[in-house]
């Protein structure tokens, strides 16, 4: 987590762009409308939530854009933050789109001195207008609606609504790029009406603002005042159909390697390019081809209507390229119209000119930059930075480097944080975007895919084998948010940094403790109107982000964690909590806490020190190398397919989905003990010293250890006994572990698309923009043909629709979980659901892939579908488990007006422990 005050203005002084290429909306402009954004706005607010709540509640909240047409602004609403409880609509003014949104009447300094920081979050609504104009020439061709073409930062969620909506009508909500993430798509959108064509023609825009602590930082550091401002940019232009050709280059998507001595850095070759269908149609890359000594191909790639796409292309190359530029010619095909195949396929080519990047090959002594390295992630091209050791060292760990939030991994202010070390070799993920979802799920699944990546791509190269290494285990660093993530994945994969000479080691710093510590939940809309059982189940879901509740899993990892005296964008509390924990509760001997006195959240000796380089090297300390496996320990598990083994014990199913699992290990000279909790498998090492002594589990004796075939114990009908488990294990929620899968996400729609092509869009944007997670909209008809053959493969599955979809109709079949749907809706444990503005999302065995997952999306009309569309996942601190219904509730309630949520058991069925319905 990267927290301003001072560190901002160095990170914007001395991070770099990772590419060079970007793309203004401005550049692809029409020739045959005009807009014109107004610089006036109307700004109501604030209104007290946590951090995140705005996925629940409505974005127009306290406005209910379907009922309150038109606007009252001289109607009063209440706000517990004002004088009198009560607040009313003010004005703003932009300036070349940017907007500053304060309340300096609000007395945020006596609210925060019992409240804290969550006393300075709130949410603010935001409304001006625009105007669309047709110019003089006009045309026959013209498109019969213009596109807008958006880029919204640090803003929540945006809607269009036209001048004098209908009685029914339901605004599309588009997320905003909130943390400023650079290098992302611009959204295209469809405008709500078609704009007249003989006269300018006004709409509606309206802007949820939401400040985050995480996002603006303290005022006091950022603003040198008590009341907080939100800083919000909005730009737009129109886009026609004679403006720009249906599929164009994004290039500020592009992911592209450096070249050493001539050679791509760049596993299997892969490089990206980015693009975008402007088009009403779907179309398809087919072909790629290059006049250059580099050969390149690719597989087929689909978009749909509006949908960008990073284009993973390989490289071959059979001598070094030393040109400043590589064109690539792409082969575009349109192949769909509406949802329906076509015979006769036009198509063009797109010609994409890449610059690329030269250096040397690494030497001892020299060279103390990073090298930029591609590797694709499924499908989608990704990057890494890397420092190479002085020496080749074939037995030496691999050190991992977790970035801050908001920081890119190819920055030299991160990459030069680490000196460049003597033996071991410096991996810089970048979690696949600056913020990623903070080192967990799909973020986690970069780390260890880089890792590999990197030593493939050593082994492969002729040039670089000699510097590869063996080593299997890693030391992992991270600072803010990457120290965070070190402490995750430490306690996550606690044999992958264990070694028993005392090397390698976590060493994280100005790590926070878990998102709710860092700003308490106290000021929580829902909490007000939630049922205690209800938010239990909510609290679930946070629980395996939650590093203090698997502390047990690092007694035996000698660890080192440092933080600024003063940090005032990550308390030195936090990391205080946890070594509190570690040495005093579970007595943690090799746990080493360095406190820098009167130092700030960053400063630039935070790791290049001799402390830590000591301590990397292995001799700064005696009880490090001292250590033992210890005769006994505590496993603590949430996901078991987010968690590794411990000294070789391992959890691999969970009793009850939704609780956490442990595993008490005690090893005597005749026995192995093991107690567990909420535990249906595990798996043990078998190790020839303990091959005379007994395995008792629960107070079970199974057997003697060398008698014992198989690593596998698991329950049947309750009762301990060697040997896997008779079920399969099954993937285990809450919602976000859809994004847990190196393939693409595969999103199936009606064929009838409407609003669920929209809904798709929007989606693949989003996980592009914020996780880069490369999406395949397909029709339900489509997927079904798939299902048939063989190239489904272990894609997670995203089901837009109900009874419509035949995809999710045909799966629904044979369910094992406990939902029909219907035509008007769906019922739930045989209770029934079909009022208005209902929206459901649940969890579901895959088709095809026990390891996979598929999630269906549904609703009894288009307030419930935009309702649940918001709770689909994409930042951490979202509270949704397996399944959830939201309703109309909701919209001023917050996650207090949920009709429902919890978990599946273990084979997909109802949980009466695990789940909460209320009213309908």
């Amino acid at each position: 987590m990267l927290f301003f005050a001072t560190l901002v203005l160095y990170l914007f002084l001395l991070s770099t762009p990772v590419f060079s290429h970007s793309q203004s909306i401005q550049e692809i402009t029409t020739h045959q409308w005009s807009l014109e954004l107004s610089t006036n706005w109307d700004v109501l607010g604030p209104f007290s939530q946590h951090a995140r709540e705005q996925e629940f509640i409505s974005p127009s909240y306290p406005v209910s854009l379907g009922h309150s047409w038109p606007l009252e602004f001289s109607k009063v609403h209440f706000s517990s933050l004002a004088n009198g409880a009560s607040v009313t609509w003010t004005n703003t003014t932009s300036c070349d789109g940017r907007i500053s949104v304060e309340f300096p009447d609000i007395r945020w300094e006596e609210l925060r001195l019992s409240e804290g920081w969550a006393a300075l979050q709130h949410h603010a609504l935001l409304h001006t207008k625009f105007t669309i104009a047709p110019k003089l020439q006009g045309g026959q061709n013209w498109r019969n609606t213009p596109l807008l073409l958006v880029n919204a930062k640090q803003l929540s969620f945006f809607t269009i609504v036209p001048e004098n909506p209908p009685s029914d009508f339901v605004p599309r909500w588009h997320r905003g790029n909130i943390y400023d993430l650079p290098n992302t798509p611009a959204h295209l959108i469809e405008l709500p009406s078609p704009p007249s064509r003989h006269a300018p023609t006004e709409y509606h825009l309206f802007v949820s603002g939401d400040y985050e602590i995480r996002l603006f930082g303290d005022p006091i550091d950022m603003e040198g005042q008590t009341s907080p401002i939100q800083r919000l940019e909005f730009e737009m232009s129109v886009v026609d159909s004679s403006s720009t050709t249906a599929v164009y280059l994004e290039p500020q998507l592009n992911v592209v390697p450096e070249f050493v001595d001539g050679w791509a850095l760049a596993l299997d070759g892969i490089i990206g390019i980015g693009l975008k269908n402007s088009d009403e149609n779907w179309w398809e890359v087919t072909a790629a081809s290059s006049t250059d000594t580099i050969q390149v191909s690719l597989g087929v790639t689909q978009l749909a209507p509006g949908q960008s796409c990073i284009l993973p292309i390989q490289l071959v190359q059979t001598q070094p390229y030393l040109k400043d530029s590589l064109r690539i010619d792409l082969n575009v095909q349109l192949y769909k119209t509406h949802g329906t195949s076509i015979a006769s396929r036009r198509s063009y080519t797109i010609s994409s000119t890449i610059v690329l990047e030269h250096k040397q090959m690494w030497k001892a002594g020299v060279n103390e930059h990073a090298y930029r390295a591609t590797y694709s992630l499924g499908r989608m091209p990704l990057y890494f930075m890397i420092k190479p050791p002085q020496q080749p060292s074939p037995h030496s760990p691999i050190i991992i480097a977790l970035h801050g939030a908001g920081v890119e991994a190819a920055s030299t202010f991160w990459t030069s944080a680490i000196n460049r070390q003597q033996n071991s070799w410096v991996l810089f993920p970048t979690g696949r975007t600056s913020w990623g979802f903070d080192w967990h799920g799909p973020s986690t699944l970069d780390i260890w895919s880089s890792l590999d990546a990197l030593k493939s791509l050593l082994r492969r190269h002729r040039q670089w084998e000699a510097w590869s290494t063996q080593e299997s285990k890693v030391i992992l660093m991270g600072h803010s948010n990457g120290g965070q993530g070190v402490w995750y994945q430490a306690e996550r994969y606690p044999d992958r940094v264990i070694a028993g000479t005392g090397i390698p080691w976590p060493v994280p710093a100005a790590a926070y403790l878990k998102s709710q510590s860092y700003v308490p939940l106290t000021q929580s809309r829902g909490g007000h109107f939630m049922d205690a059982s209800l938010r239990g189940i909510l609290e679930s879901a946070f629980q395996p982000d939650d590093n203090d509740l698997f502390l047990t899993n690092l007694v035996s990892v000698p660890l080192m964690a440092i933080h600024g005296g003063k940090d005032r964008n990550v308390p030195t509390w936090h990391t205080r909590q946890l070594i509190e924990q570690l040495k005093g509760r579970y007595h943690q001997r090799s746990a080493i806490i360095h406190e820098e006195p009167n130092a700030p959240h960053w400063w630039p000796t935070v790791f290049a020190n001799d402390k830590v380089q000591g301590f990397l090297d292995g001799f700064s300390n005696p009880i490090l190398r001292s250590y033992r496996l210890p005769k006994s320990f505590i496993i603590t598990v949430a996901i078991p397919e987010e968690s590794d083994a411990l000294h070789g014990f391992q959890i691999k199913q969970l009793e009850i989905p939704g609780r956490i699992g442990r595993l008490r290990v005690e090893i005597n000279d005749t026995s192995i003990i093991v107690t567990t909790t909420n535990v249906w498998e595990y798996s043990l090492p078998i190790e020839a010293e303990w091959e005379n002594r007994q395995l008792i589990t629960d107070g079970v004796n199974l057997g003697t250890l060398g008698e014992i075939t198989g690593e596998d114990v698991s329950k049947s009908n309750g009762i301990w006994r060697i040997g896997p488990s008779h079920t399969p294990v099954r993937p285990l929620g809450p919602l976000n572990r859809i994004l847990a899968n190196k393939e693409s996400l595969m999103i199936i729609i009606p064929a009838s698309e409407g609003r669920f092509l929209s809904a798709a869009t929007r989606i693949a944007h989003n996980l592009l923009s914020y996780l880069r997670i490369d999406s395949l909209i397909l029709h339900d008809r489509d997927a079904l043909q798939m299902l048939d053959g063989t190239k489904f493969g272990c894609s997670n599955l995203v089901l837009l629709g109900g009874d419509e979809n035949e995809f999710g109709r045909l799966i629904m079949a044979n369910s094992p979980v406990p939902v029909t749907l219907r035509q008007d809706g769906w019922s739930l444990n045989d209770r029934l659901f079909n009022s208005k503005g209902l929206g459901l999302a649940f969890l579901h065995p895959h088709p095809k892939c026990e390891t996979g997952l598929s999630l269906f999306l549904t609703s009894t009309d288009d307030a419930g579908l935009e309702r649940i569309l918001r709770l689909f996942p994409l930042r951490t601190g979202v509270s949704v488990p397996e399944w959830v219904i939201t309703g109309p509730s909701a919209d001023v309630m917050g996650a207090g007006g949920l009709l429902g949520a919890g978990y599946w058991t273990r084979d997909w069925g109802w949980s009466d422990m695990q789940s909460w319905m209320g009213f309908n």
